[in-house]
């Protein structure tokens, strides 16, 4: 009964989830502007996020309704505990990678708006594109090993 209660409470959250391209797709076929369609992309990305808030509260929840192997349940309150744990190390993370990577997009000239952007050496193009993908893969590689460690 447990297992039958863990897969229903994970398809529930993913019924839940909504497709920001679908409603951008529509905005931008029907060329809409204004309040209304700001609004319904505001809702449709604050909903994704509270969905991937929402799986990773129901990946915990079934990790207690059904453990695996010798792991014992934890307590309610353990479990929200290492939620709100999971999250705020998620936000802290995730705000420092953006700083970084802005940082070094600034301090590059990757992203320079104005009349000079584009202008200059193409070895220095070359070098700071290569540049940018490997600290891209660096990035990538570094999440993939944070999300080990924070759990999703």
């Amino acid at each position: 009964f447990n297992s039958r209660v863990a897969v229903a409470l994970l398809m529930a959250c993913l019924a839940v989830a909504r497709s920001p391209s679908s409603a951008i797709a529509i905005i931008e076929e029907l060329h809409a502007k204004g309040p209304f369609t700001t609004v319904v992309l505001t809702v449709t990305v604050f909903v994704d996020v509270v969905v991937v808030l929402f799986w990773a509260l129901t990946q915990l929840l079934v990790t207690a309704i059904c453990p695996t192997g010798d792991v014992e349940t934890a307590p309610p309150l353990l479990i929200l505990l290492r939620f709100v744990g999971q999250t705020i190390i998620s936000v802290i993370l995730g705000c420092l990678l953006g700083k970084a990577f802005s940082f070094v997009m600034f301090v590059f000239g990757i992203c320079v708006p104005g009349p000079h952007a584009g202008q200059g050496p193409k070895w220095f193009h070359v070098f700071t594109a290569a540049f940018a993908l490997s600290v891209r893969i660096v990035v990538s590689i570094a999440e993939r090993l944070l999300f080990l460690v924070v759990g999703y």
